[in-house]
């Protein structure tokens, strides 16, 4: 009772610091920036106080988990683009249940892939069933006060009771002797029905939300009633054993012959096409265009997006063989190794070709933020095919999942430092020198990340795109960033001040002329 009661505090402080720190972002367009980083700080501090007072020393190390989701919180306050702020919003709610999962008793540090996949799922359970579960099984709402309280709650309500008819008699005489009086209560007493509703939307779903996680993490709960926490607390390797040579009996299996043909097949199939790959980038476009009828530009960006899936789709077939491979021999699981091996080979061909694509594709066409992060993904999966090599390969499949999860996170804090809109700025104004077109409209859309850059490359760009660039700029100078410390946002500061500059200075010429 004492935990479910502190956890529903928590939870509706955590509600009231949300409707504070968010409604203006949600319901009026406000830019997200430190608000971000002072929510998920409070959660993080709010989980590990509750761990604190009811967990035992041995599980608090299962905040560390907290620790990436704090960094990406961070990064909110780093970079503007939209697309890199949704990435780190999904990837704190992912370790902050990452971290409920590790304190439930779940080892998410040897954990295999299967339970990292489930984290969405328990986010749903945490989201769904776990908010009922406090309020309605583990909360005591009869005893949470005392008989004294109670007749003390009675006397208030008996006090109010008997004031409301005075206050309204009393309150009639001063509305009819005094204007501005009338003037003050007709003010106080006019409700904005919008905006109550948008608070209670938002206050009451973080309540909920913040229940269910803390819930989640710290509450008794009632297991047997959830068959999902049954599933997660099974070790996969006791229900599914891996058998690279355990000589247990799973209950479907795959044998050195059935792999061999998957891969052998899969190996000619890529063979084949890394062969016909070859003929085409050492032949040219003339051979492309003379065979398949598409410029070299349009038959680059026919497969790029195609050959990034391949790589996606790859992974998960190779590690759903691994899981179902059953080796009788040391040679057996050496030949298995070996076709591994050959087919991940290919994929780097594959690869290499997909990138090859995109360079031409970008020289015809010039950078854009689909075609920036699918290159970025096609780089994380290249990762994550290293790390299947060096722990599935090598018989230590418990440390892919957290390994590949960690490389998922520093690839996203790389592309924050690398500064991806900027980057398609600077790529898209040399395609603009090269004599092809540049797209202004384009990069104007882009995120205050590219501000800086656009203003520093615009002298290299034409007087109507320049032209462009100083109206939008001038007339968004008017209305933007004004806004207070929650939406802070570093490259949102610096764009401000480097607008303000290059206004001045381009008024400046202006007038000189």
């Amino acid at each position: 009772m004492k935990i479910a009661t502190t956890i529903l505090l928590s939870a509706a402080s955590l509600a009231v610091l949300a409707d504070l720190l968010f409604h203006d972002s949600i319901f009026h367009s406000v830019p997200w920036g430190l608000s971000v980083l002072a929510w998920v700080s409070t959660i993080v501090l709010a989980a590990a106080l509750l761990a604190r007072r009811f967990k035992p020393r041995s599980s608090w190390g299962s905040l560390w988990f907290t620790a990436p989701s704090i960094v990406l919180a961070i990064a909110c306050c780093w970079r503007d683009s939209s697309i890199l702020r949704w990435l780190d919003i999904c990837l704190i709610a992912f370790f902050l249940f990452a971290a409920s999962m590790s304190m439930r008793g779940v080892r998410m540090l040897v954990s295999g892939l299967t339970k990292y996949l489930l984290i969405p799922v328990q986010a749903i359970e945490s989201l769904v069933a776990k908010p009922l579960e406090l309020l309605f099984l583990e909360l005591e709402w009869s005893s949470m006060l005392s008989d004294a309280m109670k007749g003390h709650a009675r006397s208030v309500l008996r006090g109010a009771a008997i004031a409301l008819p005075l206050l309204l008699i009393f309150g009639s005489l001063f509305w009819a002797a005094d204007a501005a009086f009338a003037a003050i209560v007709k003010n106080s007493l006019q409700f904005d029905g919008v905006q109550i509703w948008q608070h209670a939307l938002l206050a009451g779903g973080t309540f909920w939300c913040a229940c269910g996680f803390l819930q989640s993490m710290h509450g008794k709960g009632k297991e047997q009633a959830l068959h999902l926490q049954e599933a997660l607390e099974t070790p996969i390797e006791t229900a599914y054993p891996t058998a690279h040579g355990d000589g247990k009996q799973k209950e479907f299996s795959l044998g050195i012959v059935e792999v061999s043909v998957v891969l052998g097949m899969m190996n000619l199939m890529f063979l084949t096409f890394v062969f016909v790959q070859a003929q085409y980038f050492f032949g040219g476009s003339n051979l492309v265009e003379a065979t398949t009828g598409l410029t070299y530009a349009d038959y680059a960006r026919r497969g790029f997006f195609e050959l990034v899936t391949v790589a996606a789709l790859l992974l998960p077939v190779l590690l759903s063989l691994d899981f179902l491979f059953k080796a009788s021999t040391r040679n057996q699981l050496l030949i298995f190794r070996s076709l591994n091996l050959l087919q991940l080979g290919l994929l780097f061909v594959v690869m290499i070709s997909a990138v090859q694509r995109m360079r031409l594709y970008q020289f015809e066409y010039g950078m854009t933020e689909l075609r920036f992060y699918t290159t970025a993904f096609m780089g994380w999966i290249f990762v994550v095919c290293l790390v299947f090599i060096a722990t599935v390969l090598r018989g230590k499949r418990h440390r892919f999942a957290f390994a590949s999860v960690s490389s998922g996170l520093l690839v996203v804090i790389a592309l924050h430092a690398i500064n991806p809109d900027a980057l398609i700025v600077q790529a898209n104004v040399n395609h603009a020198r090269a004599g092809k077109t540049f797209d202004v409209q384009y990069a104007l859309s882009l995120s205050n990340d590219a501000v800086p850059d656009l203003i520093a490359l615009a002298p290299q760009l034409s007087r109507e795109n320049q032209k462009i660039i100083w109206d939008s700029l001038k007339g968004e100078y008017k209305q933007a960033w004004k806004t207070d410390w929650r939406s802070w946002n570093l490259s949102r500061a610096r764009a401000y001040e480097v607008v303000r500059s290059y206004l001045s200075t381009a008024q400046d010429n202006q007038m000189l002329r």
